[in-house]
């Protein structure tokens, strides 16, 4: 779902996981059961498959299976749907944004005394 909510089709997806990864580790424990809770939901076929109207798993589907699941659970009037879609929305911007990676691609350059204190 990365590159298709990012609009970039060459993606280091691994990157970007990582960097979800790092976020969620900031987020209180409650969020991250409720983030636990969200990936589960999404991962189990059935649900995948009826609510989210995904056939192939995640890493088979294609751009425009995982657009249009976008696309319902964005406009949808659930809000449960809606609050999946903007939690995916502000975690997938957050691993990609926040990683060095992409800076160069928006033309930021961190300044170097910051740049001294990331890992």
């Amino acid at each position: 779902m990365a590159p298709v909510l990012l609009g970039l089709a060459e993606l280091p997806v691994a990157k970007v996981a990582q960097g979800v990864d790092q976020a969620i580790s900031g987020l209180p424990l409650a969020t991250q059961e409720e983030i636990r809770q969200m990936f589960d939901l999404l991962g189990n076929r059935w649900a995948r498959r009826w609510l989210a109207g995904v056939r192939a798993p995640w890493q088979m589907a294609g751009a425009m299976e995982s657009a249009r699941f976008l696309q319902r659970w964005r406009e949808s009037r659930f809000t449960l749907q809606n609050s999946v879609y903007q939690g995916l929305h502000r975690l997938i911007h957050a691993g990609w944004y926040g990683s060095p990676a992409s800076w160069a691609a928006l033309g930021y350059q961190q300044p170097a005394a910051v740049m001294g204190m990331l890992p």
